[in-house]
């Protein structure tokens, strides 16, 4: 989900061997805005609501799924508000005395938690980049098509994972992962010493 709500450092819930990454506070932004957007389309909807009624006591198959589509779009809309708000990804590296690091990712709505993953690295030299090309978005493959740039394309999503596989964090930006990996290496060297 990294690159939905991105992982950052959690100073509250980090200790002095512990950091935690967890997922940002822009997720409630994300919900507002899908909020907002249920309630225009709402109103749109109101305003439409003879002509819905006339397609679902007339109309055929395809009238009834169009009504069905735009009133269930209205109920959607609060539903993943809700799940953006409530979702929180964690993963936390623990730094041990014999300059190991165990990782422990997991992600959590309404407090149930699934997709737990455990992982031990031998050092901060285990952690890798890695551009997943597969993943070209959208305005990338235009660009492509068009022969030009575009400030949005991505050529695939970066990766930040250790060298047997764990993924720690997916970002579109390389820059943002190597900052993520900085603040890690940082906080390595201030327990270090």
């Amino acid at each position: 989900m990294g690159l939905l709500f991105a992982l950052q450092v959690d100073g509250r819930k980090s200790r002095s061997d512990t950091l935690v990454l967890a997922s940002t506070k822009r997720r409630f932004a994300m919900g507002a805005g899908l909020l907002f957007g249920a309630g225009a389309l709402a109103v749109m909807v109101l305003a439409a609501s003879p002509l819905f009624k006339v397609f679902w006591e007339e109309g055929q198959w395809f009238d009834r799924a169009l009504t069905l589509f735009f009133y269930g779009s209205i109920a959607l809309y609060p539903c993943v508000a809700f799940f953006s708000w409530f979702f929180e990804e964690r993963v936390t590296l623990t730094f041990t005395k014999s300059s190991g690091i165990d990782l422990e990712k997991h992600q959590r709505f309404l407090g149930i938690r699934w997709g737990h993953q455990r992982a031990h690295l031998d050092s901060l030299d285990s952690l890798e980049m890695t551009n997943h090309r597969d993943s070209l978005n959208e305005a990338a493959r235009r660009a492509e098509r068009l022969g030009r740039t575009d400030r949005y394309g991505t050529k695939g999503h970066w990766i930040l994972k250790t060298s047997d596989g764990f993924e720690i964090e997916r970002r579109a930006k390389k820059e943002d992962l190597e900052f993520l990996l900085f603040q890690i290496q940082e906080f390595r060297q201030k327990l270090s010493s």
